[in-house]
């Protein structure tokens, strides 16, 4: 039987695996780590997360309780950016826990190329396998925290795992840095961060008007400040 980690990893197969390398213009092998890394982050996250029983039940409720689009579905809705009734934000959210932007965003720098995409389409895949899992197996919310707890302590135990196993706490740790600076703040106080770059472009825009093309590339540096303050702390 395959372990938990390796289960969800089995999700993308190799024809899939080739299909975004070509999509994301990386080699197939990149793809293989960075599943197998955003599936135990997932795991690893989901089992702390169920570690109490007022945790174990939230975690199981949150699963999805019907069925989502198949693989190919999943894949091609994510690269055309549509957006269901549950935003994908909020998938991964539910999946990975607070800090997920963090998270993703430094295993990106480690990876070399973008995994919010690849995980964006991983984890409702992982949330349905999850449940079904569930629904076969008839586990209740203690049952379904054992599952991940053995299969987190599986992972970090096989030694051909160790540099994923590194990054993956790695990264853990990053969202629990960003959770606890998220946690100084109120969400207007956040909002008010996020916008402060535009901000600043409105008023560096209206005392020096830079043209149409000097505008647009101001606007396009202040856009993109915003985003990675939104990694930094979300």
């Amino acid at each position: 039987m395959d372990s938990l980690v390796k289960s969800l990893g089995g999700l993308v197969t190799p024809e899939i695996a080739g299909k975004l390398a070509k999509f994301l213009g990386i080699d197939a092998g990149l793809v293989d780590k960075a599943v197998k890394i955003l599936s135990a982050l997932a795991v690893g996250s989901m089992a702390r997360k169920v570690a109490t029983p007022a945790g174990g039940a939230a975690a199981l409720q949150a699963l999805p309780q019907k069925e989502e689009p198949g693989l190919m579905g999943s894949l091609f809705s994510a690269m055309k950016g549509d957006i269901p009734s549950e935003t994908p934000a909020d998938k991964m959210q539910s999946m990975f826990g607070g800090g997920v932007n963090s998270m993703v965003s430094a295993l990106s720098k480690k990876m070399g190329f973008d995994l919010a995409p690849l995980a964006g389409m991983l984890t409702p895949l992982m949330g349905q396998h999850l449940a079904k899992t569930v629904k076969e197996q008839g586990m209740d919310a203690n049952g379904f925290a054992r599952m991940l707890q053995q299969g987190e302590s599986e992972f970090l135990k096989d030694p051909s795992n160790a540099e994923a196993a590194s990054m993956v706490r790695e990264a853990m740790a990053i969202g629990d840095q960003a959770e606890s600076v998220r946690s100084l703040f109120t969400a207007h106080e956040l909002e008010e961060v996020h916008i402060a770059p535009m901000a600043a472009y409105c008023l560096v825009a209206k005392a020096s008007p830079s043209g149409i093309k000097g505008s647009m590339d101001e606007m396009k540096a202040a856009n993109e400040v915003s985003i990675e303050l939104l990694k930094d702390v979300a």
